[in-house]
């Protein structure tokens, strides 16, 4: 029974396990068993590597390495300047202080409005290679765009934005339209604030205009009071108190009417400002300093050599595993034969 139960081999299979025992105990192996293996594959080592070569260089220069183009433009504010209402709520005017410019600017570099301008004007889904049916295609796009593009400002106002992309000329002509497309939006915002200055204008005009006139209405009456107490006088004493008491509110009402009409004239300045900048369009708030021009450096030294770095690590990957082959594949076939 136990016989039965014995697993025999063949003498050839025993032989074959005997002499892969025997390379076990004794093997080393020198330069001259690896270069012999190499040699041996030599071709396919030599064809495997030219491919790879071409596909790394090509993949590095195309989808690793980017151009980059810049374009610079100097931010000024005197669209602002004396367009603020003295003694007057401002908040509501806001879009042409100092300091609001730059902030409404670079905003609308981050904003949606523009994102989505430069997806469509440019066909950035097919351009980064994104599927537009699957989910959050649009966040990918986004998510790209924006690490392409850096906007950097000076301490005097000075802005430059830097667009990176796999191709020279698009880099520049996306630099350049981003600025154009933002100068226009802060245009229309600026036109929309000036309108709504005008109007705030108008409307503060009349108001000051309308409380004059009550006011002259009431310098009328005490004018006419004060003739009155000069004709029905009959205690004197009586009539110039009377006539100082009027005399007081006259004078406190000149007063005013003189402050209304100093602030009427600088309302009249502002307004007339306004609206000839809205009817002259001269709102000009970004003044370009440079424009972006495709780079002239080429990605192709720097592509080689990532190339030749990855050929190496490709090499020193296929000798180890040579080696290994050549000190432990005898382990392996035991192991797979028993």
């Amino acid at each position: 029974m136990e016989n039965f139960l014995k697993i025999t081999r063949s003498p050839d299979s025993m032989e074959t396990l005997q002499n892969d025992t025997a390379q076990i105990k004794a093997r080393n192996v020198s330069t001259h068993d690896l270069l012999h293996a190499i040699s041996k594959l030599k071709w396919l080592i030599l064809i495997f590597s030219i491919a790879f070569g071409f596909f790394s260089f090509w993949f590095v220069k195309t989808r690793v390495l980017t151009y980059t183009s810049f374009a610079s433009f100097y931010i000024t504010d005197n669209a602002s300047t004396s367009l603020t209402v003295p003694n007057v709520d401002t908040k509501t005017l806001d879009g042409l202080l100092t300091g609001e410019n730059f902030n409404r600017i670079y905003q609308l570099f981050l904003s949606t409005r523009t994102q989505n301008y430069l997806i469509r004007k440019f066909h950035l889904m097919e351009h980064y290679h994104i599927d537009s049916t699957k989910e959050f295609s649009h966040e990918r796009v986004v998510n790209k765009l924006k690490k392409n593009i850096e906007i950097k400002k000076s301490p005097f106002n000075l802005v430059t934005i830097t667009v990176s992309d796999e191709y020279r000329y698009l880099a520049a002509e996306m630099a350049n339209e981003i600025i154009s497309f933002v100068d226009k939006l802060n245009k229309e915002i600026l036109i929309e604030t000036l309108q709504r200055k005008i109007s705030i204008y108008k409307g503060l005009i009349t108001e000051i205009q309308k409380t004059n006139l009550q006011r002259t209405k009431e310098i009328e009456n005490i004018l006419h009071n004060m003739n009155v107490a000069y004709a029905e006088s009959e205690n004197k004493k009586q009539t110039t108190s009377t006539l100082l008491e009027l005399q007081q509110r006259m004078s406190g009402i000149i007063s005013e009417i003189e402050q209304s009409n100093t602030e009427l004239s600088r309302i009249q300045r502002y307004n007339l400002l306004s609206m000839q900048m809205l009817k002259q369009k001269n709102i000009a708030t970004m003044v370009m300093i440079q424009y972006a021009t495709p780079s002239s450096n080429s990605l192709n030294p720097q592509a080689l050599l990532v190339t030749m770095v990855l050929l190496l690590l490709l090499m020193t990957f296929f000798i180890l595993l040579l080696y290994w082959k050549l000190r432990y594949g005898v382990y392996f076939r035991l192991f797979i034969r028993r």
